[in-house]
């Protein structure tokens, strides 16, 4: 059975490759500037992976309120996921036993068209535990589910 993403069509053969099976999609400087004034983060010229460096666990809940935000556009809804999944990664608390997470992992489902490239990064397809991160086994179901009916 396919994977279909808009006009992209994933088999589940293909959710290991390393060759990204959708468009990639990057931060956008106006969306890390949004960010950063709207969560009062710091933000510098230098910081290349700004999202992945000022992920703070403690700010989850703020994080996922304004992820609900509908005034919001894709680009500040694709950089703000990779600072709420960066920050359960580096949550010390076990992933499987809260309940945000899985409310988080189905948003990312409901709007996979914007996610997609970035959940099958987080995935960490092709790479074999432990080289990957603690929510890649939720990425890689949330690609697998992601099936045409």
């Amino acid at each position: 059975m396919a994977v279909h993403v808009g006009s992209y069509i994933l088999k589940p053969s293909e959710i290991h490759y390393m060759k990204p099976p959708f468009p990639q999609r990057y931060w956008t400087r106006a969306s890390i500037d949004f960010l950063s004034k709207k969560l009062a983060l710091p933000f510098d010229e230098w910081q290349q992976d700004w999202p992945f460096e000022v992920a703070d666990p403690g700010s989850l809940d703020v994080y996922l309120a304004l992820y609900d935000d509908k005034t919001i556009d894709d680009d500040i809804l694709f950089t703000l996921a990779d600072l709420i999944i960066q920050s359960f990664e580096d949550l010390d608390d076990d992933l499987s036993s809260d309940a945000r997470w899985y409310q988080f992992l189905i948003r990312l489902s409901g709007n996979f068209p914007t996610h997609a490239w970035q959940v099958w990064y987080w995935s960490a397809a092709g790479q074999r535990e432990p080289s990957t991160w603690r929510v890649s086994p939720w990425m890689r179901d949330l690609l697998r589910n992601k099936r045409a009916p």
